[in-house]
């Protein structure tokens, strides 16, 4: 049974807990700054030592500050994009075209049944208006002009993105942050490829996009339609049916592999 003095002891602890929590998530501990001592904090704060380990080690846990044996408690780089960057790299120079169209199947795919019934209509516009941004960036989209294409590329990943995230799944948004690099390639090359088939060989109208369709699908709950048309738009090799005949094994093989 716990005593008197344990929960006195963990409620101080507790409070020590959030300052530094605090303090790092606010700023006023910089990244890779050294903490004072434990009897220097002990002292600051009025507490044991043990209360203020007992702080130290669950900020350690949550991944807050880092601990150098024989050398003391240091603040955590909170960089997160940064770490994930290099993530992304490492993905990146293992990865194939392949890899990442089975991992934005099982991810979006997933997302999407889940987001159906969970996400609000004021979020659901939200959608509306990425995928709109999207149809209003294709027809100007020139891709000679490598800032036309990025905007184009970021505009796609945003839809892609924000649908992981209305999925409510923190471990689903955060698998895509971290994959982001791979997919924004993947996502440029098939972009790419596309708009020149689009343009030079089937002359496609670009305002006639899927992201709406999807979209479309999406507000009015169709989960079967949502997944078969989000699959498609995940497919490098997709085309409309009617299309698909004009469509050669030699064209589809330039997509290159990441």
């Amino acid at each position: 049974m716990a005593q008197k003095g344990d929960h006195i002891s963990n409620n101080l602890s507790d409070q020590v807990y959030n300052k530094l929590k605090g303090n790092i998530l606010s700023g006023v501990l910089k990244p890779e700054q050294k903490l004072p001592s434990e009897n220097k904090l002990a002292s600051i704060y009025d507490v044991s030592r043990l209360t203020i380990r007992n702080a130290l080690q669950r900020l350690k846990a949550t991944g807050l500050i880092q601990t150098h044996n024989g050398d003391g408690s240091y603040v955590s780089d909170l960089n997160i994009e940064k770490q994930l960057g290099e993530l992304s790299k490492r993905m990146l120079a293992q990865g194939t075209m392949n890899d990442v169209l089975a991992f934005r199947k099982v991810i979006e795919i997933e997302c999407i049944k889940m987001m159906i019934e969970k996400a609000t209509q004021e979020e659901l516009t939200e959608l509306e208006a990425r995928c709109i941004k999207y149809s209003e960036l294709l027809p100007n989209t020139d891709i000679s002009d490598p800032t036309s294409i990025n905007d184009l590329t970021q505009a796609d990943y945003n839809i892609h993105f924000y649908i992981c995230k209305l999925s409510k799944n923190p471990l689903f948004e955060l698998s895509y942050i971290a994959s982001k690099q791979p997919i924004q390639q993947y996502l440029q090359a098939v972009l790419v490829f596309r708009l020149t088939i689009y343009t030079n060989l089937l002359n496609i109208p670009k305002e006639e996009d899927q992201h709406l369709l999807l979209c479309r699908a999406i507000q009015k709950r169709d989960a079967k339609k949502s997944c078969k048309i989000a699959a498609d738009l995940i497919n490098y090799e997709f085309f409309p049916l009617n299309f698909k005949e004009k469509i050669t094994n030699e064209r589809l093989s330039v997509i290159p592999s990441a």
